[in-house]
């Protein structure tokens, strides 16, 4: 039986679409590959399960894919037949006739993301009406390539100090932000 157990703010689907396992039977070196998808979730354990049907003898059990895109990945552990848990991806699991053996491993996650800011301060004649009617900031993730504009308007804008704020939660990462209308008419 192998269960795994989710811990953070990770969503069933976002681990689902990326977590992996392998199998593999030490004596003749075949292997099974997993994907949570083929598990089944214990509402009341609140974990997945999946037994594997095995012959007696020794398997390597490995989470081969515990990264998720979007998170962190705080920490991979597993244990065996209820025993402490282990830092690590990989175990051996001994199957003996008439038992089961269990292979639990439990991730932590906590959401990749960060904060963005940007600041804009006006000089000259321009009114405030003017200036948040016409200009563009464009800010690309240099990953993806994904852009998102966002116009003045989208801005705080502080009266006292005359900076225009907008905070932007993003993923890690690198990003290029550019002001993509900068003239006001």
């Amino acid at each position: 039986l192998i269960t795994k157990t989710l811990k953070g703010d990770i969503t069933k689907e976002e681990a689902e679409g990326a977590l992996q396992f392998k199998v593999t039977n030490k004596s003749n070196g075949n292997y099974e590959i997993y994907t949570l998808k083929d598990f089944t979730y214990n509402e009341t354990e609140q974990r997945y399960e999946r037994v594997i049907p095995a012959n007696v003898g020794e398997y390597e059990v490995e989470e081969t894919i515990y990264d998720v895109d979007g998170y962190v990945t705080d920490s991979v552990k597993y244990s065996i037949d209820g025993g402490a848990m282990t830092d690590g991806s990989e175990t051996k699991a001994i199957v003996s006739k008439d038992t089961v053996t269990t292979v639990a491993f439990e991730d932590a996650y906590t959401k990749d993301e960060g904060k963005l800011v940007l600041t804009k301060t006006i000089k000259g004649d321009e009114t405030k009406e003017e200036a948040e009617g016409a200009l563009q900031f464009k800010v690309t993730e240099t990953a993806t390539g994904k852009s998102t504009t966002y116009t003045l308007k989208d801005f705080t804008y502080d009266v006292a100090t005359g900076v225009y704020t907008l905070e932007l939660k993003v993923k890690s990462g690198t990003y290029t932000v550019e002001e993509t209308i900068y003239d006001i008419h």
